[in-house]
């Protein structure tokens, strides 16, 4: 039975690294299927005001699809992946409750894995307190901490992972006990009962030439700066402060905060952030690859003809 038969319960997933048109090609299949919503699952996306720089899709094009996941709190407040679990889990059941099939978008795995996939993670709530206590830290002192508490869980983290690793310190200690390493269901799988049970089509995009992907990348970047990204920050720093979390953590804003403090130049701050976005790529890349359930389809195509892709994707998915 082809997966796109309307009374189907269908849950598409596009991912992979930045600047591949998961957006456009999310759109484009929402429209096709008529699907209940697209969910944004970008951890960047979800700053109230933070728009060009995370590559937000914009009211006109969002025109006809309904969105959720974007602008979710305001840039002074973090947002863990479990609250992003417990968001989307009620906007997915009530879909399915209605026979309706949902497309989520995005490039954050750590949002997604929980969610959608078996997970070894408890459902332990960000505790900040216990995280301010050592964001200060040297990560590779923290990484020491946490092979003398959880070896088997220091061993699947490199040491400059600041942030999993204080993860990992934070379940140890709100349980007391070491990282589980024994798969659970997934939440959507332990949330919905057997009949609201939708059928995961996982989509990856690729660029089949990596340098070319660079260059697009920086041609992206370049676009965000000629559309005004450097006057998004200073506005986003005059409303919340220069120190809000979100203009701390999300790519790109740090160095342009960096060009409004007269730290560096507007050249250099671009020079970085092409830098860190190529980096920020091969790690989604790499995160993906572990995912076995993926379809890959070359995110080239999309270049001249996002429906042609989505139609290949159909065809190979039937």
């Amino acid at each position: 039975m082809p997966i796109l038969t309307p009374n189907a319960l269908n849950l598409y997933v596009i991912v992979g690294s930045t600047a591949t048109g998961k957006t456009a090609l999310s759109i484009a299949l929402a429209k096709h299927i008529n699907a209940a919503f697209v969910l944004s699952a970008d951890s960047q996306q979800v700053y109230e005001g933070l728009n060009i720089g995370t590559a937000k899709p914009t009211i006109e094009e969002q025109a006809g699809v309904l969105h959720y996941g974007l602008d979710i709190v305001p840039p002074t407040q973090l947002f863990s992946t479990v609250q992003f679990q417990h968001y989307a889990l009620p906007l997915l059941t009530e879909a399915f409750s209605q026979g309706q099939s949902v497309v989520v978008s995005g490039g954050t795995g750590f949002y997604l894995q929980g969610l959608l996939q078996p997970s070894q993670l408890p459902s332990v709530p960000p505790n900040p307190i216990f995280r301010d206590s050592l964001a200060s830290a040297d990560s590779l002192l923290l990484h020491a901490q946490l092979q003398k508490k959880d070896p088997a869980r220091a061993s699947q983290l490199e040491p400059q992972d600041k942030n999993r690793i204080i993860r990992a310190l934070e379940i140890i200690h709100a349980t007391n006990a070491p990282v589980p390493t024994e798969w659970q269901p997934s939440l959507l799988e332990q949330h919905l009962p057997p009949s609201l049970q939708p059928n995961i089509h996982w989509i990856g995009l690729q660029p089949e030439d990596k340098l070319a992907h660079w260059a697009k990348m920086e041609q992206r970047v370049a676009v965000m700066l000629q559309q005004g990204w450097l006057a998004e920050v200073a506005s986003v720093a005059k409303k919340y402060g220069a120190t809000c979390p979100a203009l701390q953590v999300a790519i790109g804003y740090p160095e342009l905060l960096g060009v409004l403090e007269q730290k560096q130049s507007l050249e250099e701050a671009q020079l970085q952030i092409n830098i860190n976005v190529r980096q920020y790529a091969r790690r989604q890349r790499t995160w993906f690859k572990r995912n076995t359930a993926i379809n890959w389809l070359s995110a080239d195509c999309l270049t001249t003809d996002t429906q042609q892709l989505m139609h290949l994707f159909i065809k190979k998915t039937q």
